[in-house]
């Protein structure tokens, strides 16, 4: 019987440094979390029954993002005006959204009551977090040309919201000073 009793703290002391390394590799690894990334492949400026288009090819890379269990980041894209004026035009593209775990709970539960289309919003696509994980999503938008399009520039608007989507905070970052659409 004592011979068992030592077997087993000498298998859990050889253990235990490996436990340590493995948690210190974690921690690396959750602290390595880094800001999305947008790369546009593609903007094209096309005729689409008789009228311009434009077509956005973009891959955003969302490297170990977490986000708190009670709140939903939402990344929007947007295409700015590259102009001094104080008024400057823009138009938003629909928001990617990754939810926390308890607001992808009811997001599960809105698209099993109501279905798809209300559960999401208007959004591109709805993700959940997960911090070991990078995630890929790639982007295929067409919408009506306008010339101040030309040379405009790519933002990308951070926003995090709690359960009642009320704003807690929002970052703006410039992904491409000058969009060149061919």
């Amino acid at each position: 019987m004592r011979t068992l009793i030592y077997i087993t703290i000498a298998s859990l002391m050889l253990l235990l440094p490996s436990a340590e390394l493995f948690a210190q590799n974690a921690s690396v690894n959750v602290n390595q979390a880094q800001k999305p990334d947008v790369k546009v492949r593609q903007a094209q400026k096309q005729k689409v029954r008789n009228q311009d288009a434009l077509s956005l090819y973009m891959d955003v890379y969302l490297p170990y993002i977490s986000v708190k269990r009670n709140e939903s980041l939402y990344l929007t894209l947007a295409l700015v005006e590259n102009t001094s004026n104080a008024r400057k035009r823009g138009k938003a593209l629909p928001p990617i959204i990754i939810h926390g775990s308890n607001t992808k709970r009811m997001y599960d539960r809105t698209l099993a009551l109501h279905g798809e289309k209300i559960a999401k919003a208007g959004a591109y696509k709805v993700l959940k977090t997960d911090k070991d994980l990078i995630q890929f999503v790639p982007v295929r938008i067409r919408l009506p040309y306008q010339p101040w399009m030309q040379n405009c520039q790519l933002v990308l608007v951070s926003e995090v919201k709690n359960y009642k989507k009320e704003s807690i905070s929002k970052t703006q970052e410039v992904k491409s000073k000058r969009l060149t659409i061919r």
